[in-house]
């Protein structure tokens, strides 16, 4: 009755909910149902009957069918790469990033950089310099994901008129 990690890796392109699983009997638990937020990534991802059983953080989740088929979409294997484009490429982005970091802080107390750090998967994080340290920003349907410090969350703006600074 149990499913395994092992198979192809898939990337959630919109926000859905997926019930946890008991992870010894894969029973659901009457916890409310979680949100993955848009960019999990799911292991072990089995159809069974109507269900769609998966790891998402190590621990097994459900999701109907019909919700999470048009959802999910599958992640290309790294390994298309040669290993020493993929190396540049990550050390590129962390020389960016750190060199921004690096630079101290100018007259104002936000200022937008113009270099923006290229991810896996094609997503690209604009850094934002501000008087707190770096913020990451990404465009997205609908709005901008904002980092900072690890923490994600999502700014709706649909006309993307948000150049990174603060109204004061």
């Amino acid at each position: 009755m149990a499913f395994s990690k092992p198979g192809p890796k898939y990337r959630v392109t919109k926000m859905v909910e997926a019930r946890k699983l008991h992870p010894k009997s894969l029973i659901p638990l009457t916890e409310p149902p979680l949100q993955l937020p848009f960019t999990a990534i799911l292991e072990g991802l089995t159809l069974e009957r109507e269900m769609y059983r998966f790891y998402y953080l190590g621990l097994p989740y459900q999701c109907p069918q019909k919700v999470m088929k048009s959802a999910i979409e599958k992640i290309e294997e790294a390994a298309a790469k040669p290993p020493g484009e993929e190396t540049e490429e990550a050390e590129g982005t962390v020389d960016a990033v750190a060199v921004e970091e690096a630079e101290p802080a100018a007259a104002p107390a936000v200022r937008q950089s113009t270099k923006a750090a290229p991810i896996a998967g094609g997503f690209v994080w604009q850094q934002v310099s501000t008087n707190q340290g770096a913020l990451l920003r990404g465009k997205v349907p609908g709005g901008w994901l904002v980092r900072l410090q690890g923490d994600i969350c999502f700014y709706p703006d649909p006309g993307y008129k948000w150049d990174g600074s603060t109204l004061d």
